[in-house]
């Protein structure tokens, strides 16, 4: 018997749910993730937050500035398990964990879901500094709409997060991870409002940035005004070509693993 036919079900899927409590324990107990991921988008949100007055994108200036802080977290997040995956392939832990029942949807899944998990914190003590400095003034259903848009949001990147692991190296993957976020960012609208009054260059870019439309969709139910099909159109795009890298790097690495 191979040990792949050893591999129940119910293997993978104790497995499985095993490896997703070591990853996130794991992601809680790295110093680096409560610096740049807690620590950097609420010192923003508290420092600079006051220059942005009036309104901005249907909402108040410091409502617009938390949110785009609060997703600049959770996009750290879960962009930054790319690095970690990447760093993990070139260690040829990839390769000892095929040796597991755990299966490789089981592997992929445990890397969203971790990075989903880590990025909800950051998403919330930006909003929670929000509502104690008395800075934003939303109704109860307000708050839960925008934390709760503003988590399932990200989920495109999650997505984009895990292409970027399998095709990136280890020894480059913090830089390409953190260029991603930084291009995302400002491209993205989260460091200014990109309106009418942009350059045409950068509205162009800006809407096909996932993170224009995310910070879209977390502000709707504030500005009442929805994204429109296209922008949930990139969103799609953007996670359906992550996930066809991720597909074919994973092919590609199996062929590796059994030369």
């Amino acid at each position: 018997m191979t040990a792949l036919s050893r591999k129940t079900p119910s293997m993978k899927i104790t497995m499985s749910m095993t490896y997703l409590f070591t990853e996130i324990k794991r992601s809680y107990r790295n110093p680096r993730y409560m610096l740049f991921t807690l620590g950097i988008p609420l010192v923003l949100f508290l420092v600079i937050g006051n220059a942005f007055d009036g309104t901005i994108g249907g909402v108040s200036g410091q409502t617009w500035y938390m949110i785009n802080m609060g997703m600049f977290g959770s996009m750290g997040a879960v962009l930054g398990i790319g690095a970690r995956l990447a760093i993990e392939r070139d260690a040829g832990w990839n390769r000892q964990l095929r040796l597991t029942p755990l299966p490789a949807l089981g592997y992929v899944v445990g890397k969203v879901v971790t990075g989903m998990l880590i990025a909800l914190p950051a998403l919330l003590l930006v909003d929670l500094a929000g509502f104690l400095t008395g800075k934003v003034d939303l109704s109860a259903l307000q708050w839960v709409e925008v934390v709760g848009l503003g988590w399932i949001s990200v989920l495109p990147l999650a997505v984009v997060g895990v292409g970027v692991g399998y095709l990136a190296r280890g020894d480059s993957a913090q830089a390409v991870n953190g260029g991603l976020v930084m291009l995302m960012a400002l491209f993205g609208g989260l460091w200014f409002p990109i309106d009418d009054s942009a350059p045409q260059w950068l509205q162009s870019v800006a809407h096909v940035m996932p993170t224009y439309w995310i910070t879209s969709i977390t502000r709707a139910p504030i500005s009442h005004e929805w994204p429109a099909a296209g922008g949930w159109l990139v969103l799609l795009i953007w996670a359906l070509v992550a996930a066809r890298i991720a597909a074919r790097r994973y092919d590609a690495d199996d062929l590796r693993a059994a030369a």
